[in-house]
């Protein structure tokens, strides 16, 4: 049986700011977020100057935010395109 931890979140994520200064190495390397250990490792996408889908492996509480957060960015939108193998279109 599949468990939460076992799935995949892609997500839609716009900055104020330039994802060109974002260092893709810190996702991939997992980010302290001020839990008890760092996050799993993260994929980041950069589509353009000031929009990010970003794939992670858990769900802690604000995960997204607060990895962007942890490196200096404010998230503006963030939206969930997917969870494990669902695609979840416009609901």
């Amino acid at each position: 049986m599949r468990t939460f931890k076992d799935c995949v979140s892609l997500q839609t994520i716009e900055i104020p700011g330039n994802y060109t200064l974002i260092n893709e190495e810190a996702f991939k390397n997992g980010v302290d977020i001020g839990d008890d250990k760092p996050t799993l490792p993260a994929e980041l996408v950069i589509i353009s100057e000031k929009e990010a889908e970003l794939t992670i492996h858990e769900g802690r509480f604000h995960q997204v935010k607060r990895m962007f957060e942890a490196i200096g960015c404010k998230v503006t939108y963030l939206k969930r395109i997917s969870m494990g193998p669902l695609l979840l279109g416009e609901l």
